[in-house]
């Protein structure tokens, strides 16, 4: 396991060690059905964000 953390993650860490989020998508708080079926089918690569953003008509 520490091998493969040092293949994949040592390098990301040098420098500054800050890691960069991936985000995949983002959507309305009132869609999360929708984001949670993304998530489940596996299809994200990276997050997937809910904002609280408010629909202004």
């Amino acid at each position: 396991m520490v091998r493969r953390f040092r293949e994949h993650w040592s390098e990301r860490l040098e420098g500054d060690g800050r890691l960069v989020p991936v985000v995949d998508s983002a959507c309305p708080l009132a869609r999360a059905a929708d984001a949670h079926r993304r998530m489940e089918s596996a299809v994200n690569v990276g997050w997937i964000i809910l904002t609280m953003d408010s629909v202004v008509d």
